[in-house]
């Protein structure tokens, strides 16, 4: 067993008055420092992206007071000449911008920048690649991993310009018991059980996560000897505190008109929206009231981080991904192969903004090279239980999708279920998901195959525990079981906040896409978050960029 962390060593305490003394714990020194570990890093790749991303910004910046800054009207001109922002959505594409200029100065909260330098650009693009940073904060016994958690609370404050969590009751207990939840939760679909080694509370009577957000910061860009124990991070508190502002994260929000159209921009963007023939967007509006809707949950006031939470971590874990693709063509040439977008053909039940959504919920290979497999009109055909059964049996190896769907027998409302079962070779747990008239889904906890013919009726999870999904036998009806209070290791993990409760619809429309492994194994090799290609070793390289 380890030893416990020594915070009292007045050595540690020393080496940090020195760093202070020196300006190294400054805010502009700390942005500075962290830089150089993006480009360290690698997060922004430094042979082919940055030197693209260099040629865009002195393409469009202006000089202001001697400095070259990239406006938001040069920001916004140029994503309307990519064919990523529609010229309807410019106000949309603004509260982008205002967002990027957050993130430049993260993990501080004030002031905002007016508008981007290119060091500034370089750390607000970074911080939109979750699946790149993990190396920038240090994860050690004398630090903490940070959670998925810590990447969704991000794009939520980038985002949050209201201060309506001001209004809400306030529980300093419950507050501190939710974000030691987030802390050590790492089983939803960004997890990665590499990096889940030294998970830590980071709200305590301190400060919340935006204050422990510094905390992580200075710890990880302190110069470090490699034979000394560096100071530990709870040592910099004192320093954590001169450089937080007032800010506390209850009181953020984010209104709900912003929220919306920030959502139906970032699904365009995902399928590259403004050149896809108006006809395969039809159902856009119905796919963002699904994936919105969640969120808000009081009509007078804009969406809390608790809010938008609830819905980000099974319904939309993967937005930022979303954010992604937007700001691509800033750092990748058109040439580059990774650049194209190559939307799947549209099915009868996926169209484009339906693969946009699950995508969001991190399903991934959405390419031009999945397949559909399978499509069956029950209002027009037949078939069985067992039938589907045997299409999802019958390639052991490739990635499939299942999706049902139909109406709820309630409320008459449009309802689609559906199952995925990553690639073989990749190791991940299959999980259920729900796309209409809510966006969610229900992490899988165990290996393919996830599924069993049960007395002529599909079983998806298990009866009774968990998440599980029951296709009749005729395949025209299916139940769909949600138990939260006496679930125990399920298969597929019911969500807290839905309750115990059942949902029974009439299938429609059931239909099945395939990835085949080989294409799949080149998919994953392109990046994505567990992806591995992106983690360049560019050693101490570092972009020695000035803010001109």
């Amino acid at each position: 067993m380890d030893e416990p962390i020594d915070i009292n060593n007045p050595n540690d305490y020393a080496k940090i008055d020195e760093l202070t003394a020196q300006g190294l714990l400054d805010r502009d020194a700390v942005l500075y420092k962290l830089t150089r570990r993006i480009c360290k890093f690698g997060v922004i790749k430094s042979e082919s992206e940055l030197p693209h991303l260099r040629r865009t910004f002195d393409s469009l910046a202006v000089q202001e007071n001697g400095t070259k800054t990239l406006t938001q009207t040069g920001f916004l001109s140029f994503l309307e000449s990519t064919g990523f922002l529609p010229p309807s959505m410019r106000d949309t594409g603004a509260l982008v911008y205002r967002s990027l200029l957050y993130l430049s100065q993260y993990p501080f909260h004030q002031p905002i920048p007016d508008s981007l330098t290119y060091m500034g650009l370089i750390r607000a693009l970074a911080w939109t690649m979750a699946w790149r940073t993990r190396p920038i904060h240090e994860a050690c016994r004398w630090s903490r991993t940070r959670s998925p958690a810590d990447s969704r609370r991000q794009l939520f404050q980038s985002f949050a310009t209201g201060r309506d969590g001001k209004s809400v009751p306030f529980d300093a207990e419950y507050a501190k018991a939710q974000a030691q939840r987030r802390a050590f939760d790492f089983a939803c679909a960004s997890h990665d059980s590499i990096t889940c080694i030294f998970p830590k509370t980071n709200y305590d009577d301190h400060g919340d996560e935006m204050f422990h957000d510094i905390l992580d910061v200075l710890f990880s860009i302190q110069p470090q000897i490699i034979w000394l124990a560096p100071p530990p991070r709870d040592c910099f508190r004192a320093t954590a505190r001169k450089l937080a502002g007032d800010e506390r994260l209850p009181d953020l929000s984010i209104p709900q008109d912003q929220f919306r159209a920030i959502v139906k921009l970032l699904v365009m963007a995902s399928i590259r929206g403004p050149t896809v023939p108006v006809e395969e967007l039809i159902d856009l509006d119905h796919v963002v009231d699904c994936m919105v809707n969640r969120a808000i949950q009081r009509p007078d006031i804009g969406i809390t981080w608790d809010m938008y939470d609830q819905a980000a971590r099974n319904g939309m874990p993967m937005l930022m991904d979303c954010l992604t693709c937007l700001l691509t063509p800033l750092y990748k040439d058109p040439e580059d192969k990774d650049y194209a977008l190559n939307n799947p053909r549209p099915g009868k039940v996926a169209t484009l903004p339906i693969f946009a959504q699950m995508g969001s919920l991190g399903i991934f290979g959405l390419s031009r090279d999945l397949q559909e497999y399978k499509y069956y009109d029950l209002r027009t055909t037949s078939v069985t239980a067992s039938t589907i059964a045997d299409d999802l049996d019958a390639f052991p190896k490739a990635q499939l999708i299942l999706l049902l769907s139909g109406k709820d027998l309630q409320t008459g409302k449009k309802t689609l279920f559906g199952y995925y079962v990553p690639l073989l070779e990749i190791r991940h747990a299959p999980f259920l998901f729900q796309l209409s008239d809510t966006s969610d889904s229900f992490r899988g906890n165990g290996p393919r195959p996830g599924h069993e013919l049960d007395g002529g009726e599909l079983i998806i999870g298990q009866r009774g525990n968990g998440a599980a999904l029951m296709l009749r036998q005729d395949a025209k009806r299916a139940i769909v079981s949600h138990n939260v209070s006496d679930q125990f290791e399920p298969m597929y993990a019911a969500n807290a906040w839905r309750g115990d409760c059942q949902i029974k619809f009439d299938v429609d429309e059931i239909e099945l896409w395939m990835l085949p492994e080989d294409e799949e194994e080149n998919e994953e090799g392109d990046g994505g978050e567990d992806g591995e290609t992106d983690k360049e070793e560019n050693g101490e390289k570092d972009e020695e960029e000035d803010e001109s």
